[in-house]
């Protein structure tokens, strides 16, 4: 029950594997959530992802409003998605990311002795400040 929703298409692929070959999954979870169109073939994720671009949900733009103004490659898309794209592209090249793997393994080393204190303690704590910090410090690790 505690599971995130984003989550569910990979339970569907799992106990239905005949769905797998369509490619996709397609989920209406009406009242409790926005339907959800899962892709999980390839080709058909360079259809969304790439030429042409599709519109995000607007979902995206209600939550990404605020702090970015819409302005940034989650929610934008067409010529402006694909230049800031290009921009990006070598941070996301296999070589980069596998060059920062020993950092993010140190930062989640520090995390894992955070949590076996924590577990030591005794005491019922929220994860959520030392996860986000967690969070915080690898993506600072990638982008710095």
């Amino acid at each position: 029950r505690d599971t995130a929703g984003q989550i569910i298409p990979i339970l569907l692929i799992d106990d239905y594997p005949e769905l797998r070959p369509q490619g996709l999954v397609c989920m209406d979870a009406w009242p409790l959530a926005d339907p959800m169109l899962a892709v999980f073939h390839p080709d058909m994720i360079a259809q969304f992802c790439q030429d042409p671009s599709m519109p995000k949900s607007p979902l995206l733009h209600s939550i990404f409003k605020d702090f970015t103004g819409c302005q940034d490659l989650v929610c934008s898309d067409g010529d402006h998605w694909k230049r800031w794209r290009t921009i990006f592209n070598p941070g996301f090249a296999n070589k980069n990311i596998l060059s920062l793997v020993p950092s993010f393994i140190e930062e989640i080393q520090i995390f894992k002795d955070n949590l076996l204190k924590i577990a030591a303690s005794d005491n019922v704590v929220s994860l959520i400040t030392p996860a986000t910090k967690a969070t915080c410090d690898i993506i600072g690790r990638a982008v710095l």
